[in-house]
């Protein structure tokens, strides 16, 4: 960890819609004092994955999350490399690639869920990411001393405290507004108001 470098969380997702557990990571790893930085990156055109929303409505959904009220926009920003289809190949290791490039005086992290931690060894060029990033690990659920035992060889993974992910996922969200269902509470104030004036999910 280069102590003279700004220190930048990347956190990707579909956010399709982001909700309140998406905020929760976030102020989780701001308050860590592992990043400085927390960039949101919503994914690309992916092989293995169908949206439900547009590029730009998820972008608009996106940028909604950050006029809430107590989001510090100095330290929490959008990055819009994957979505634009900026970065050439769908992964982890091409986006960090890509980066790096373009922001020589960052050094980035990855976020992931501790569900996804045994499957490290299968993503797009594991040597690479073995070599040049440090993953922070999401606990999904409550026991973080399970995490150093799920950790494969070779992989760098620092466990975030206190951030255990919300059990609220954005499928059941879309299945709530579509029933017509309540949403308060589970979607921010700003991202609920640009669901609805975009009519999305109904």
């Amino acid at each position: 960890m280069n102590k003279s470098l700004v220190r930048v969380a990347l956190f990707g997702g579909s956010f399709d819609p982001p909700h309140i557990g998406h905020l929760m990571v976030v102020s989780a790893l701001l308050n860590s004092e592992l990043v400085d930085e927390v960039w949101l990156v919503p994914s690309g055109v992916r092989p293995d994955k169908s949206y439900y929303s547009s590029t730009l409505n998820r972008l608009t959904l996106v940028y909604a999350l950050l006029l809430e009220p107590a989001i510090p926009l100095e330290r929490l920003r959008v990055c819009e490399a994957e979505i634009q289809g900026k970065v050439p190949n769908v992964g982890t290791a091409n986006l960090l690639r890509f980066l790096r490039n373009q922001y020589t005086n960052k050094d980035f992290f990855f976020v992931i869920g501790s569900d996804l931690i045994a499957q490290l060894p299968n993503w797009l060029d594991p040597d690479y990411l073995k070599l040049n990033v440090s993953f922070l690990t999401i606990t999904r659920g409550n026991d973080l001393s399970i995490v150093p035992k799920l950790v494969p060889e070779g992989f760098r993974l620092h466990s975030v405290p206190q951030a255990c992910a919300c059990t609220i996922s954005s499928s059941e969200l879309r299945t709530l507004i579509k029933k017509g269902k309540v949403i308060n509470g589970y979607v921010p104030a700003s991202v609920a108001k640009a669901i609805t004036s975009l009519g999305l999910y109904r």
